[in-house]
């Protein structure tokens, strides 16, 4: 016989209702008396029962309100939050008036039910076989009528497994409605978890009914396809239907993320731009970068072509203007001067640096730089564009297949080379030829972008975001940039003046201090106090493709660097950042070493001061560190990990460089050799011998005429002594800690380099082979710049904590750090000249009254074969500045007209302008090369303000000037006076000026200077000077003007 669940508990009730007809004393105050047992009708709740004598094992199911712990506590036979609930149609259970579960009675009719003969049962006289509709649940039924081998359940029946279930998810034993992550395909979906009307789009090859249930929104035979370029549709990565990411560039005013999104490969300010001559872009009809095409100007060497009407050259060679333009060659009887040999970069037919203004270069001014753009695995780097800033009239160059480039530009003054391309960070350096001078450049390497690109969407942020450079391991460690945007961060990239409002930013952190090739790869030079330690560039895609310079947060963003050189915890972080447009670094807050000394609640505990105590909360907030960003520090770094924190509120190349300087006991290279011998014919009976020099002459008058043929094997081309010398190095002892000795040789654009061993009496030996840096011979003696370095590795110096900006100053405490980076070079420089002097001559003869300057070596060579040095002539004293009256009376005047208080230690700078202090007047005076005096520093007020300003507007206390042994100078305080550094009309920075004192000969030389106050009197004839007819004198004086005239 079967029971249904009402019988078992009516039959409980019987029972119980016997066992409760023996009864104990009765209770007193509703607990039983004492010694008496509890019972199912003493009117307590007592025993096992779950409400007052009701419930539990003992006695009768409780009423509707009463407590309950289980169904079989209920007459109901539902229990809910422990309270026995009157019965329902929907409870799962027959109770009430039903007939059947939830059916019959006061509910709906049952259905109709076959009963079979009482003996079909698994037993005899068992009862009917459990059915799919008999109103229980028997069988493999999960729920009444419902899972195991009958129909799915309805949510909120009882489960094992997912097909139990009409939904397929059987959660907890209980059928879940359907979910858009239960991972089962039900509801509306078209398959698992996605499709319909409420689920997200399916991905590629999932099942769909059309196109909205597909992210591709292309739905092809019930399965969503993969996006594709020609679809028509706007999908993928696109920026508009069928183009921009990985598809084909986006036309002209279409929405735009980076370069690549555009047709033609400029994005800016969010939409596509029309291609122009100016984007430095190789774009609509160009064949080169910005050139070619027929619309824009003709391209240089190195530039794309498609015939030769696209080249300045007109010759097109493989799809590239003629990588590399013959130079034309010199005349072997004119000496060559920087300026001659090398106009041909930006005159003629075949100029190679295109867009040189009429006029920019002035001949007594020129020099030239050569240098070579390489990557960091020593390939050349071609098609790179080199520009001097903020100096158009110099035009651009570019660097040729080898990676080499030449550029002509006027020395005198510091400069700073811009070197661009696509596709990798921009690189500058600051160069300071000198006039004449053809300096060549240490190699420059490119670096290129950080493959790791983290999106960090703005407005969506509700947590911080952390994004990371890829890790970089060289000799000297492994470390990463890591970057914390906060909720709430806004963003503006730099555009010229306007600011341009990011939502979604792509961020990059690419270091540049990689390697052996690190230094080479720097943004830009660094300043001489400042030792290479780190440089990253942290840029986004977005204002690269804008063209924008920087890229302005609205709250300081927290950037971190791993302690990879182990700096002490607590230790201050010089941070400097790259200004591209001026060119130069620029101090910003101090960062500082932190530690992780363990992680509490997920937040981190920072030491900021090295205690090995944890920073309380009044500590973190004076550096700005949050909760969020504690919590952010523990999710990057382990307990007892260090890092560098600085906190950037703008990105562009940063620098957390320490300070440094040479280990003690350092000292510089031997001074600069002598300089060369004297003349001394040391005439002998039947020829002319010149003892000192090694040379052989002789002399054959002319009949009829006052003058005479002369020979001299000094100027004979095959004279290799005239192309050597020979200088000190080390003497017979060195200073400690020496790692080695470097020396460099420069002429005519090439560089010679040797190394030598920290070694005591060595002599470096030079020749030259006569040939500049195209093949050509160069006629005439020419300049060699020569330098030599005692190398030595950096003592970091601590970080100036008086300073909120310590960047490139130097607080001469040494760090404690057992690791460096960096090398420092304490060097010497000289200048030589070699080369044979290149004289007209008839088959090797010379006319005796014909005289010839050299500007090489800066002696004239006259036709009788006597000499004479610019820089032997007398020191006859001519006033340049100061009118004898002591005082002040004003800028702009002629200097000789200029009152002066107490001048002293008068300086010749690079560019024919001289610097004098004027000691009681608290300035520092300029007079330019046509005899103008200005103000070069000072107000004039004594004082000490001004710093990071105008150099013109910083008071100075009686400032006084010293000069260097590296061939500069620098101002510096007097009588506890306060220097500034800089230029009038810039703010200030080192300013390099050549040292000589009040009683030292000129450095100049007679060239077109001498239209000046300054030069004339340098270069005056004297009493004390070879003796010469007036005429000799008159045709030295219009050598000089011929030679310069053409030079």
């Amino acid at each position: 016989m079967r029971f249904s669940s009402r019988d078992v508990v009516l039959a409980l009730a019987a029972l119980v209702a016997v066992a409760c007809t023996s009864k104990e004393a009765p209770s007193v105050g509703g607990a039983p008396a004492q010694g008496a047992t509890a019972t199912c009708g003493d009117s307590a709740q007592n025993g096992a029962e779950t409400d007052v004598d009701c419930g539990g094992s003992a006695c009768a199911p409780c009423a509707v309100n009463k407590g309950c712990f289980a169904a079989t506590d209920c007459a109901s036979g539902v229990c809910t939050n422990k309270t026995c609930v009157a019965p329902s149609c929907s409870d799962g259970v027959r109770n009430g008036d039903e007939s059947a579960v939830d059916c019959g009675g006061g509910c709906a009719p049952c259905p109709a039910v076959v009963v079979p003969p009482a003996d079909s049962g698994p037993t005899p006289d068992s009862g009917p076989a459990p059915t799919c509709s008999d109103g229980a649940k028997n069988g493999t039924e999960t729920d009444t009528d419902c899972g195991g081998a009958c129909a799915a359940c309805v949510d909120g029946k009882a489960c094992v497994a997912g097909g139990d279930c009409a939904s397929g998810s059987c959660k907890g034993n209980v059928c879940a409605a359907p979910t858009c992550a239960d991972g089962v395909k039900n509801g509306a979906e078209t398959d698992a978890d996605c499709g319909g009307a409420t689920c997200p789009v399916c991905p590629t090859n999932k099942a769909c009914v059309g196109p909205n249930d597909c992210a591709s929104l292309v739905c092809t035979t019930s399965s969503c396809a993969a996006p594709t370029c020609t679809d028509g549709i706007k999908n993928g990565d696109e920026l508009a239907k069928d183009c921009g990411g990985t598809c084909e560039g986006c036309a002209v005013g279409v929405v735009c993320k980076v370069p690549s999104d555009c047709a033609t490969g400029v994005c800016a300010a969010g939409s596509c731009q029309p291609a122009s001559c100016g984007d430095h872009v190789k774009n609509g009809s160009e064949t080169g970068r910005d050139c070619g095409g027929g619309t824009c100007p003709a391209c240089g060497a190195g530039e794309g072509c498609a015939g030769p009407s696209d080249c300045v050259s007109g010759v097109c060679t493989t799809g590239k203007c003629n990588d590399y333009v013959t130079a034309p060659p010199l005349t072997a009887s004119v000496g060559a001067t920087t300026a001659s040999a090398t106009r041909f970069l930006y005159s003629g037919a075949n100029p190679v640096q295109v867009g040189v203004g009429a006029g920019a270069i002035v001949a007594e001014h020129a020099a030239a730089l050569r240098g070579r753009v390489i990557d960091r695995n020593d390939a050349p780097v071609s098609d790179v564009r080199v520009t001097v800033v903020g100096r158009p009239e110099f035009g651009h160059t570019s660097t040729h297949a080898d990676g080499t480039f030449d550029m002509a530009v006027n020395g005198g003054v510091a400069m700073v080379l811009d070197f661009t391309k696509t596709g990798v960070l921009g690189v500058q350096r600051t160069v300071d030829p000198a006039w004449g001078e053809y300096r060549a450049l240490d190699d420059i390497v490119v670096t290129a972008l950080d493959a790791k690109v983290t999106t960090v969407d703005l407005p969506a942020m509700t947590t911080p975001v952390v994004a990371q450079g890829t890790p970089m391991t060289d000799d000297d460690g492994t470390r990463k940039a890591t970057m914390v945007f906060m909720p709430g961060t806004q963003a503006n990239m730099k555009i010229g003046a306007t600011l341009v409002p990011l939502t979604q930013l792509h961020v990059r952190a690419t270091e540049y201090t990689v390697g052996p090739k690190g230094l080479k790869a720097m943004p830009g030079s660094l300043p001489p106090s400042s030792k290479y330690t780190y440089a990253v560039e942290l840029s986004v895609d977005e204002a690269i493709a804008a063209g924008a310079s920087s890229v302005v947060f609205s709250q300081p963003v927290p950037t971190y660097v791993d302690n990879f050189l182990g700096m002490p915890v607590g230790a201050l972080v010089p941070v400097g950042y790259y200004d591209r447009k001026l060119g130069r670094w620029a101090a910003e807050p101090n960062g500082r070493v932190l530690k992780v000394l363990s992680i509490t609640s997920g937040a981190a505990d920072l030491d900021v001061d090295g205690s090995g105590i944890a920073a309380n909360a009044s500590a973190l907030a004076g550096l700005g560190i949050t909760i969020h960003e504690q919590q952010k520090i523990a999710e990057t770094y382990a307990a007892g990990s260090s890092f560098w924190r600085a906190s950037l509120t703008h990105f562009t190349g940063y620098d957390l460089n320490w300070g440094g300087g040479p280990p003690p006991g350092a000292g510089p290279p031997p001074g600069p050799p002598p300089p060369p011998k004297k003349d001394d014919p040391c005439e002998r009976r039947g020829s002319i011998i010149g003892c000192n020099d090694q040379t052989l002459g002789e002399d054959i008058p002319i009949p009829g005429t006052p003058y005479s043929l002369r020979y001299d094997s000094a100027h004979a081309p095959g004279r290799k002594e005239d192309f050597s010398f020979e200088v000190p190095i080390a003497g017979a002892t060195l200073p400690p800690n020496v790692l080695r000795i470097d020396v460099q040789v420069n002429v005519a654009g090439r560089s010679f380099k040797q190394t030598f061993a920290a070694s005591p009496n060595q002599t470096f030996k030079f020749t030259w082979d006569g040939l500049d840096a195209f093949g050509r011979r160069l006629p005439g003696r020419q300049r060699a710049d020569g330098t030599i370095a005692y190398v030595y590795k950096v003592v970091y110096m601590a970080a100036r904590a008086d300073l909120i900006r310590s960047f490139a100053e130097l607080s001469g405490d040494q760090i404690a750090t057992d690791r460096t980076r960096g090398e420092i070079m304490l060097q010497q420089t000289f200048t030589r000249p070699v080369g044979v002097p290149a004289t007209p001559s008839l088959g090797g003869w010379l006319l005796s009254a014909h005289h010839t300057y050299s500007l090489g070596d800066g002696v004239l060579y006259f036709g009788d074969g006597s000499r004479q040095r610019a820089d032997s002539l007398g020191e006859t004293i001519t006033t340049v500045a100061g009118n004898g009256t002591l005082g002040y009376n004003g800028d702009g005047i002629l200097a000789t007209a200029a009152q002066l208080a107490n001048p002293h230690i008068a300086q010749p700078m690079r560019d024919g302008s001289m610097l004098i202090v004027d000691y009681q007047n608290h300035r520092l005076r300029k007079v330019s090369p046509t005899g103008v005096i200005s103000t070069f520093a000072g107000t004039g007020v004594s004082g000490h303000n001004g710093d990071e300003g105008l150099a013109i507007n910083a008071q100075l206390h009686s400032p006084s000037a010293r000069s260097r042994p590296t061939g500069s100078s620098t101002l510096t305080p007097a009588r506890a006076a306060r220097a500034s550094r800089g230029t009038a009309a810039q703010p200030r920075q080192p300013s390099s000026i050549i040292p000589t004192s009040s009683t030292s000969r000129p450095t100049a030389r007679c060239t077109s200077a001498t239209r000046t106050t300054i030069a004339t009197a340098r270069c005056r004839p004297t009493a004390s000077s070879r003796p010469r007819s007036a005429t000799a004198r008159q045709a030295t004086t219009e050598s000089v003007n011929r030679d310069r005239s053409t030079s």
